[in-house]
């Protein structure tokens, strides 16, 4: 098993741990149960996203597939934008939980630059650009229509001048590319910095890499998200989290117990 040595937090004892998806980890976006205002918190290194298109006291948290909260997003201009964000590389992978059933044509789930390493649904199907895109081969329209209101892994893997794609843990395509390089902000539910393709549905569980990570590291990506095994952001009670790297915490704080939160009961309810 591969990771990063970081310190994680059991509810009876502290242990260190080799962590399988610490490697690499650049960001992550997961909304939690006291997420509040117009930011979505970067959980790994604080590059922080701003809410757009969302009415003051109706942002969009909600439980999401494992309860632990999603974004919803409503195709028309609510979004996410991070206005900066370093570390990363042209070995890179991008991946996200999603769920839609709207029949848009096309719709971006992330964007980090403009048209530049990518993940869409066109048609509902699997389509992604790689960082550095100004012309020349990606993935399109991979795999089966993913409009059915379950959620779905989408994850994209870049190394060298080979894009790969995958849903649900599983390769359904890959591209030889004439364009690689970094990027420096993201956009999460739409098309760059415009107001266009936006995504219709749920996303949740957002993260990158400065590296490219293997087919079966994408496999245990979907496969430990199911099964809570080996997860970065682990339950302890109904309103306290942590994260790996992070201490313990409860309502009154998020997962790094720097910021302050209320738990929304309203919406997570109060068996979680």
């Amino acid at each position: 098993m591969t990771g990063v040595l970081l310190h994680d937090v059991d509810p009876v004892q502290p242990l260190d741990i080799w962590h399988p998806h610490a490697n690499g980890l650049v960001e992550m976006y997961k909304p939690l149960p006291w997420s509040g205002g117009r930011t979505l918190y970067g959980l790994r290194n604080s590059y922080d996203g701003t809410l757009t298109g969302y009415t003051a006291g109706q942002e969009p948290w909600v439980a999401g597939r494992d309860g632990l909260g999603a974004i919803s997003l409503d195709g028309t201009d609510d979004s996410v934008i991070v206005a900066s964000i370093s570390r990363l590389q042209s070995d890179a992978s991008w991946m996200a939980w999603v769920n839609t059933n709207t029949a848009s044509a096309n719709k971006y789930v992330m964007d980090m630059g403009v048209n530049k390493g990518t993940i869409s649904l066109n048609a509902g199907k699997f389509t992604s650009l790689p960082t550095g895109f100004t012309g020349g081969a990606y993935i399109y329209r991979a795999g089966s229509d993913l409009r059915d209101g379950v959620s779905h892994h989408v994850a994209a893997t870049q190394q060298g001048t080979t894009l790969r794609g995958f849903v649900d843990g599983v390769e359904v395509g890959s591209a030889s590319l004439v364009q690689v390089g970094d990027v420096n902000s993201m956009s999460i539910g739409k098309y760059g910095a415009s107001n266009a393709y936006n995504f219709d549905g749920q996303i949740d569980d957002v993260r990158i890499y400065n590296r490219s990570l293997s087919s079966s590291e994408v496999w245990d990506q979907y496969e430990d998200a199911l099964t809570g095994r080996y997860d970065l952001l682990r339950r302890v009670n109904r309103n306290a989290f942590w994260f790996v790297g992070g201490a313990a915490t409860t309502a009154s704080g998020d997962i790094f117990g720097r910021r302050g939160g209320v738990f929304n009961s309203s919406i997570f309810g109060t068996g979680l």
